[in-house]
């Protein structure tokens, strides 16, 4: 979950000169339906697309990086038109969204309209969203390509099951628009956390909703979309991805192609968290990425990235690898192994003794170049800490040290980078000092080489 958004810039932005070759002229699109278990445009193709904050300053985006968003393989723009928090009254900004729903009209992109949060991500204003959604819900309601989002992540719990408050202000929300725009297509609760088909399946069941023309809208971050895909879609639950994290391996603004490439595979349209600056989308942000990764989807306009969807992931150095610890904890009579935090699977992990001055070392049986390490923490991270390396397992050299830790980003689950390059067989993360009195814990911890070449999958 994003508990910020990135600030807008208070300039006109200058459209990069990379990029790939513009489409033709767009028509605006008809009005979006559901299929597949998602909403779909009136081509029948998902929804993909990026996003704008003319919450956070009112400022436009620059007319032609809104124009350029086709040439990329998207189809959507998803904006943050206003917020609660920012004193300044639901509807002010109505002239200003005029002019984006004209321009996504006028470039064939659909239009997904939010109210954000800034700063109070798990919070509402019902006052305003009643103002914000009488002004907005009627204006654009004969604009067949404009969705509307009733309110991002609205709830402090972040995911499913809401409490009564929130779920009574969607529903209050529901009734007003499909009073004000009965046939405009909208998006209901904006989760953002781990999702089970039965908690989502009793909000659904509390409201009262004409799913015909309505779906769930989720967030995902920390790996939450390879967990909450496959089973919503089971469950035959309508969803769209509103935010998809664009959180790397190896940087929280570079687009995690696998996460698309999990959308892709299951059927659900997707709005990654990125927004439209000048050079994010032409470069190594997105489209350098998603080439590299050899992903492809069929594109509404043009012919990039065409071609099936086979996302090669970075090779992880450590995964599966030989690994010693110092000491192991025993938590609720399971010993948390130093192996689950090298088995690629982030629901398990190591848990050390309750003492600082800990080790992990991992055995990467050869040489090898690396440049980055992350590290996937518990709560229980390392404040101070050394990266050391060695060829023979028993003469060490440091390459990093770090003396005031934090454990990373908390928006994708304590995820910390460290960089840090060498050529060694063996790694080894020593522990000095604990956040907490608990031992220290980790899910995963992964090596990797990000100037490695990819290979296209067979058949690519």
């Amino acid at each position: 979950m994003r508990f910020t958004r990135p600030c807008v810039l208070l300039c006109f932005m200058l459209v990069s000169c990379v990029h790939i070759d513009p489409v033709p002229v767009a028509t605006a699109p008809g009005r979006p339906r559901l299929g597949d278990g998602t909403v779909l445009t009136d081509r029948g193709t998902r929804l993909r697309g990026v996003y704008w904050s003319l919450d956070m300053a009112g400022e436009l985006p620059d007319r032609e990086s809104v124009r350029e968003i086709r040439d990329f393989g998207l189809n959507t723009l998803h904006v943050y038109a206003e917020r609660h928090d920012s004193g300044v009254p639901a509807g002010s900004y109505v002239n200003r969204m005029d002019t984006i729903v004209k321009w996504c009209g006028e470039d064939g992109l659909y239009c997904v309209i939010t109210i954000g949060c800034g700063g109070r991500n798990g919070s509402f204003d019902l006052d305003f969203a009643r103002v914000f959604w009488n002004t907005y819900a009627p204006r654009y309601k004969d604009k067949p390509w404009v969705i509307y989002e009733i309110y991002n992540e609205p709830y402090a719990g972040w995911t499913a099951p809401y409490d009564d408050k929130t779920l009574a202000m969607e529903q209050e929300m529901y009734d007003l628009i499909r009073r004000r725009a009965p046939r405009t297509m909208f998006l209901l609760f904006s989760y953002s956390g781990a999702l089970t088909v039965t908690h989502v399946r009793h909000d659904m069941d509390r409201l009262k909703v004409d799913w015909t023309n309505a779906a769930v809208a989720f967030h995902a971050y920390g790996g939450l979309v390879d967990k909450a895909l496959p089973s919503l879609k089971a469950a035959g639950i309508t969803a769209v991805c509103t935010e998809l994290s664009i959180s790397s391996p190896f940087s929280d603004e570079q687009v995690n192609a696998c996460s698309i490439d999990t959308c892709e595979k299951n059927g659900i349209s997707w709005l990654v968290f990125m927004e439209i600056k000048e050079g994010y989308l032409a470069g190594w942000r997105f489209k350098k990425e998603i080439d590299k990764r050899r992903l492809g989807w069929q594109p509404d306009f043009g012919t990039w990235p065409s071609g099936p969807s086979a996302c090669v992931p970075p090779r992880d150095l450590a995964l599966g690898r030989k690994t010693v610890v110092s000491s192991v904890e025993n938590f609720q009579g399971k010993d948390l192994r130093g192996e689950y935090a090298t088995d690629g699977d982030q629901t398990t992990r190591w848990g050390s003794a309750f003492a600082g001055d800990q080790y992990i070392i991992v055995d990467l049986g050869k040489a090898a170049r690396f440049d980055t390490i992350v590290v996937h923490w518990d709560g229980q991270y390392a404040v101070e800490y050394e990266v050391l390396v060695s060829d023979d397992g028993e003469r060490w050299r440091l390459i990093y040290s770090e003396h005031n830790g934090n454990g990373g980003d908390f928006s994708v689950y304590n995820k910390e980078r460290i960089h840090a390059a060498a050529t060694a067989r063996s790694v080894k993360l020593f522990l000095k000092k604990r956040r907490m009195q608990y031992g220290f814990s980790m899910y995963e911890l992964q090596i990797f080489d990000t100037t490695e070449e990819v290979l296209p999958p067979t058949g690519h």
